[in-house]
């Protein structure tokens, strides 16, 4: 089983390779589970609008299925024959399931009557979007290969610490701040977990605010810490 640092990760991985082997013998390709999230995603989106409790809850669990289904289609490939056309579909779908899930919340929020807040999953998913394309950029694009040397790109599921790290070493502030943010960060995964919660208690104006707060100050971090490597580097470059 391939090993995850984070634990909405490593709980999802080892769900899947208990559904993963029944998915194999009925002879359900990895193919179909990836394409399957996006219908699962309009499901959610879909049942949210209503203003019946009872299909908040339904939403929130194909919320679940949506982000389960992202580790499950790995483990079928795995058992199976990996597609070309999966590893393309499986970014895409992540992305378009968002938007439709955020498009819902916003148009939910539009219908409830609040005018103010209707932009506001958008922008979420407008500066989740941009943040995840700063990496992307400086990791594939070879213009930014300079900004490598100073850019930390994610590091290996290895080299991450987990709990066990944490009590083995002295512990610090720093440290323990680091490892909550990288456990509950809005990544994919954890935003879908954080709409599940606020789909189920009923507070989505007040958690959709919360993690596009969050999601606005990480871009803008991003932004400012790759701005300070391009002035340090074109010093660099005039020094030399």
């Amino acid at each position: 089983m391939k090993y995850h640092s984070q634990y909405i990760k490593l709980f999802y991985r080892f769900l899947s390779e208990k559904v993963s082997p029944i998915m194999v013998k009925y002879n359900i390709s990895a193919n179909a589970i990836s394409i399957s999230r996006i219908i699962f995603a309009i499901l959610a989106g879909v049942l949210y609008l209503s203003e019946y409790y009872i299909f908040h809850i339904l939403s929130a669990i194909f919320l679940f299925i949506f982000s389960f289904f992202d580790a499950l289609d790995g483990s079928i490939a795995q058992k199976t024959k990996k597609s070309y056309f999966g590893l393309w579909i499986d970014p895409l779908f992540d992305r378009l399931g968002l938007l439709i899930i955020f498009s819902c919340i916003s148009l939910k929020l539009y219908n409830l009557g609040e005018n103010l807040m209707v932009l506001i999953p958008l922008l979420n998913f407008f500066f989740y979007i941009q943040r995840s394309l700063i990496g992307s950029d400086i990791r594939t694009k070879e213009k930014f290969i300079k900004f490598r040397e100073f850019y930390s790109l994610p590091k290996n599921e290895n080299t991450t610490e987990t709990v066990n790290d944490l009590t083995k070493k002295s512990l610090s502030i720093k440290r323990l701040l680091k490892f909550a943010f990288h456990q509950f960060s809005p990544h994919t995964h954890n935003q879908i977990i954080y709409l599940m919660i606020f789909i189920i208690v009923n507070q989505m104006k007040m958690g959709i605010t919360v993690l596009f707060t969050i999601n606005l100050f990480w871009y803008l971090y991003e932004v400012y810490k790759v701005t300070k490597i391009s002035i340090k580097l074109d010093n660099k470059n005039s020094d030399e």
